[in-house]
């Protein structure tokens, strides 16, 4: 059978379905990277699954709370944005990697001031998203991440961060059973923080 998409042949589905179920995982891995998830031992002899530290758990040097003194609101604002630049440069960090949800993201444009471009002359397109801040800790890219929570922002050197696989995402093909072909998808991986102090993350941000 040919169908949209997935194109014709005995396996067209199947591969169809391995390269969704790949990007699901992938996505899956992104989330427990971003997330604040601490470290599971893997038991052996057991079922117990291990798991990854995320990223802001491994954060604990420069973490702002932003609904705490000395801030008047935990509404992300420019003191709270720079005050964490200062603290992560003045630990010995640079990071130039800013990573936020869509709330943070938009509280971002509120504070610098949204800045509104034309594209062209005759003002079709119009740029109305900050890309790049320069603060203490120089250039910061402003990246968007679905994954990560409303209430955290994360400011990352990432050179000190390291994704390390034991095994690769990969697929595998069960068989037959019956009419049917089995398959599955999986991957071992983990997070590697080398200097967590280059590091800062901001939470309790209004969302």
């Amino acid at each position: 059978i040919k169908k949209p998409g997935a194109g014709s042949g005995p396996l067209s589905m199947f591969q169809s379905e391995k390269s969704r179920k790949l990007k699901v995982m992938k996505l899956d891995m992104e989330a427990m990277i971003l997330s604040n998830n601490d470290r599971v031992q893997p038991l052996p002899e057991t079922t117990q699954a291990g798991k990854l530290r995320g990223m802001q758990r491994w954060i604990t040097t420069n973490a702002i709370n932003a609904a705490a003194a000395p801030y008047d609101s935990n509404i992300l604002g420019s003191a709270h944005f720079y005050d964490l630049a200062k603290t992560c440069v003045d630990d010995g960090g640079k990071p130039e990697t800013v990573i936020a949800n869509s709330a943070q993201r938009i509280r971002i444009n509120d504070f610098v001031g949204s800045p509104k471009r034309d594209i062209d002359s005759l003002g079709r397109k119009i740029m109305h998203m900050v890309d790049v801040i320069e603060s203490i800790a120089g250039p910061q890219s402003i990246v968007f991440a679905r994954q990560l929570g409303q209430t955290v922002l994360l400011m990352l050197e990432m050179k000190y961060w390291e994704q390390r696989y034991l095994r690769a995402p990969q697929s595998y093909m069960k068989g037959l059973a019956g009419s049917r072909t089995d398959g599955w998808v999986e991957t071992e991986h983990t997070l590697i923080c080398w200097a967590e102090k280059a590091n800062g993350k901001l939470t309790n941000l209004a969302a």
